[in-house]
């Protein structure tokens, strides 16, 4: 996947997460202040500070996919409400939660702290907190990654947003071999480069 392409790719993922806060803050002033909580929202935005962690903590895009599916898990498990307060805390220690067990490299919550601009040893209660709300379930099968990135397609191909429509970022979709490997198409049929992707779809 091109620099293009990975670019395309955070720029939904970042509407999806946006689109997530801007529901919860419907509710804030009902939620209970929480270890993830700020006192007032950041002054940088979900799209900047997604585009800030990409930048300097070197993750993989995956890895960002991956963020998403820990965050869910965390609004599943939890009574945090992810909005305008709780989002920079969540979204960096899932990012960093991600890179720890899908990237190959990856650096030592000090550095992670500073890109996220928290002191690191509140990092380190945000992610052992985190841990326990999700019950340590770190592990991602290949079918729950390719169902999280079909509905990232989907986002970016629907009409409903009007910064994502028509991104057309590349579809997960089975080979037609069965050699249990995925194959990366866009939406009218056309291949990407590599064609094939491997079972562990970590690796693409």
């Amino acid at each position: 996947m091109d620099d293009f392409k990975r670019f395309r790719l955070r720029n939904v993922l970042s509407c999806i997460i946006e689109s997530v806060v801007k529901r919860g803050d419907e509710t804030i002033c009902d939620q209970p202040i929480t270890r993830f909580t700020a006192q007032s929202p950041p002054d940088i935005s979900v799209r900047d500070y997604m585009e800030r962690l990409y930048r300097y903590s070197k993750c993989s895009v995956e890895c960002l996919v991956l963020a998403l599916i820990y965050i869910d898990r965390f609004i599943q498990s939890s009574n945090i409400q992810v909005n305008s307060l709780t989002i920079h805390r969540i979204l960096l220690t899932s990012v960093v939660l991600a890179a720890k067990t899908y990237d190959d490299n990856f650096y030592t919550n000090t550095h992670y702290a500073r890109v996220g601009g928290i002191p690191v040893e509140e990092l380190n209660c945000l992610e052992i907190e985190f841990l326990f709300s999700i019950g340590f379930s770190l592990y991602v099968s290949c079918e729950d990654y390719l169902r999280y990135h079909t509905e990232i397609y989907k986002h970016s191909m629907s009409r409903v947003c009007n910064l994502c429509s028509g991104l057309d970022i590349p579809m997960l979709c089975m080979s037609e071999s069965n050699d249990s490997s995925f194959v990366m198409r866009y939406g009218d049929g056309r291949d990407c480069s590599p064609t094939n992707v491997n079972y562990n779809v970590m690796s693409y």
